[in-house]
């Protein structure tokens, strides 16, 4: 998404005091991860309540919602493999902004409660100087990658030229994306992006010696532990693969006793119920 796009959405949302923050590939690049060939995608968190108000807010910048839902071909191969929104809008050649050669740019708005149930409402407004979830995307804790990189592919901290745009904050954001790839284990909900986001936060922890955005003490347990299987364990790849993805069933266990796991989507893929159950015998774990 072309930066004038985002801070105008963000203005806007501010405006009316709709609490927000984005989220995937976006948020990933003001981490400074690289994500290779970005796709048109821009997701959008805000509580449920805020839905309807946020869709006109929307309208207000003149993009009208989709009315095709989760039927839109956009979704099947436009944003990867991102869950369905609850609303999106295909706002076309907004002057002149789109990216040649990639698909038409989908704006994409989610419930907080359906990906981030957990966390509480942002503030309408800037977060808290010691706010334990959010920042703004000009965090100076966030890298300055400093080679020129069009603007839709930038990485890095936002300047503070432009307007302040909430993100949350990297160890949290971690500790969910772990959360929602522990709901797919039983088939309730599709694994596949869950899978490419951890794959890519891993980089901020073995591909960046400097990294003062976090550190691997900054989650809590049991994320920690997971994440330093992934990172950290001295073997061959097949070999930490397996250890952590029996490792992530024990923060399955832990997070639904303590009442934290996403809430299902509705889908239980063929088998996945059954083969999770198994697993669970095999290595004699109790959920």
């Amino acid at each position: 998404m072309h930066p004038d796009q985002e801070d105008e959405i963000a203005y806007t949302l501010d405006r009316v005091r709709i609490p927000y923050f984005i989220w995937g590939e976006p948020l990933l690049r003001i981490y400074g991860i690289l994500v290779p060939r970005p796709k048109q995608f821009s997701g959008w968190v805000v509580p449920d309540r805020f839905l309807n108000e946020a869709n006109e807010s929307m309208r207000s910048l003149g993009y009208e919602h989709c009315p095709h839902g989760k039927t839109c071909t956009f979704l099947q191969d436009g944003i990867g493999s991102h869950p369905d929104p609850d609303r999106h809008y295909h706002p076309g050649e907004y002057k002149g902004l789109c990216i040649p050669g990639i698909r038409e740019l989908t704006i994409s708005f989610y419930a907080k409660s359906r990906l981030f149930s957990y966390f509480p409402d942002p503030n309408a407004g800037p977060p808290e100087a010691n706010d334990p979830y959010y920042t703004l995307a000009s965090d100076a804790r966030f890298p300055i990658v400093a080679f020129p990189l069009p603007p839709w592919v930038a990485r890095g901290r936002h300047p503070l030229s432009r307007y302040p745009v909430k993100v949350p904050k990297p160890n949290k954001y971690i500790e969910a994306i772990i959360g929602l790839r522990c709901r797919a284990l039983d088939g309730s909900m599709f694994a596949g992006h869950w899978i490419v986001e951890i794959n890519f936060l891993q980089r901020l922890f073995t591909n960046d010696p400097e990294n003062t955005r976090i550190r691997i003490t900054d989650l809590s347990t049991p994320f920690r532990q997971y994440m330093v299987i992934r990172c950290f364990y001295n073997m061959p790849t097949f070999n930490r693969e397996l250890i952590s993805f029996q490792y992530l069933h024990r923060v399955y266990g832990e997070l639904a006793r303590a009442d934290l796991l996403p809430p299902p989507e509705g889908i239980v893929q063929l088998g996945e119920q059954s083969d999770f159950q198994r697993r669970l015998r095999e290595w004699n774990m109790m959920i």
